[in-house]
């Protein structure tokens, strides 16, 4: 007996209750590791998520009413008029394909020794109430660990003080609105790429009145503007470079209590997140100031720190466009 022919399916009629438990299965862990925790690689080499799913069955849909051809594998035409940039492909079976619109993977290359303590960090992790899976990806728990010396239990310390802030402080809910004044004074945004690929936050500080700004708002500001560079990014890039400019700046307009704040929030919240410092005509007193602690600092943190004297030699980490 012949076996049933398969029932066309429409978009969307997988359960999402399904999907989300096909999705947050158990995998076996490997090398290659996409930015998307929802996919895996198959043995031809296309995205796609190999799983049996649950579906609701369909009447069969009219031939002139089916969606555009389907890209079902890596040898497809390049020139396909399908909706989606870019597909992650679900195989129900050899002839049943649904496609699921998402961003473009870039599929990461970790050692076995970074998977492994990436897997004992989010072990420990998901035992803290703040823990948000969608956070705590594999490049979030890499960076941690980085910063930690591939150490999870003293990675996990800073990763719950980064999550307490994340739910204290909330970035992710912070709108243009919320800092229109600050952001009208130009003292910090977002603006090109260095010839690394790194987002650059600049920076004014002569601009900034310590006497009448609004401490919160102003942090909330300047994470605004570093969260905006970071949505920037485009893998493997994980950084963003910064590049301050000290041209009029007076002791006037020096802030300590604003830089403390920023320092321990970057320092504990955003590691391995800078690429290089770029310092315009810094004071001569910054000048003194580095060249007492620089013994003290360690080599990666030295090598990122540029202090530029004409504000031309910028050319040299950026094109001239």
């Amino acid at each position: 007996q012949e076996p049933a022919p398969p029932i066309p399916l429409e978009y969307g009629s997988v359960k999402k209750s399904s999907l989300a438990e096909t999705i947050t299965a158990p995998r076996k862990r490997r090398r290659n590791r996409s930015n998307s925790d929802n996919a895996i690689l198959n043995s031809s080499g296309d995205l796609s998520i190999d799983y049996d799913l649950d579906f609701d069955p369909v009447p069969p849909i009219p031939s002139d009413s089916l969606p555009p051809p389907l890209i079902e594998s890596s040898s497809s035409s390049s020139s396909s008029s399908h909706p989606f940039d870019s597909l992650a492909t679900v195989h129900l079976s050899e002839s049943m394909v649904i496609p699921l619109p998402m961003k473009e993977v870039y599929v990461w290359q970790r050692s076995d020794e970074e998977l492994e303590a990436i897997d004992q960090l989010r072990i420990l992790v998901q035992e803290d109430p703040n823990y948000d899976p969608d956070v705590c990806d594999d490049c979030c728990l890499l960076r941690f660990l980085k910063s930690r010396a591939m150490q999870p239990d003293k990675a996990l310390l800073q990763l719950q003080k980064y999550l307490a802030w994340r739910k204290d402080f909330s970035p992710q809910t912070i709108r243009y609105a919320e800092i229109e004044e600050a952001a009208k004074k130009k003292i910090a945004f977002y603006h090109f790429k260095n010839k690394a690929g790194e987002p650059t936050i600049f920076l004014h500080p002569a601009r900034h009145n310590p006497q009448t700004r609004d401490l919160n708002q102003f942090v909330r500001f300047v994470v605004f503007v570093a969260d905006s560079g970071i949505s920037a990014m485009k893998p493997p890039n994980e950084k963003f470079s910064l590049v301050m400019d000290y041209t009029g700046f007076s002791r006037s307009n020096s802030d300590l209590e604003l830089f403390k704040k920023l320092i321990a929030i970057f320092q504990d919240c955003y590691p391995e997140r800078l690429g290089a410092v770029y310092l315009v005509k810094p004071p001569f007193t910054l000048n003194l100031i580095w060249n007492v602690v620089k013994p003290w600092l360690d080599k990666r943190t030295v090598e990122k720190v540029n202090f530029v004297d004409k504000p031309v030699k910028l050319l040299q980490y950026f094109d001239p466009e």
